[in-house]
């Protein structure tokens, strides 16, 4: 992920295209590509259950799983 400059002369991250086809995100990831703050994402993944720790390594989110229950959380 770079920088870039947009129309209006902001700063901001650019997305990465690839997040789409990963099994796994980081925590900064799933922000980008969810476009939610840290906080919810959190809130999302704990609630989904799927948050893997994984000694050594950050904690990473399983997509699939957190996709799901946003789509069960849309429906109710």
């Amino acid at each position: 992920m770079g920088l870039e400059i947009n129309f209006y002369g902001s700063i901001g991250r650019r997305k990465d295209p690839t997040a789409s086809e990963k099994l796994f995100l980081r925590f900064s990831e799933a922000c980008d590509y969810y476009n939610l703050g840290l906080v919810h994402i959190r809130r999302l993944a704990r609630e989904a259950d799927a948050i893997y720790h994984i000694y050594g390594a950050p904690p990473l989110i399983e997509r699939e799983k957190l996709d799901q229950y946003i789509q069960e959380f849309r429906r109710s």
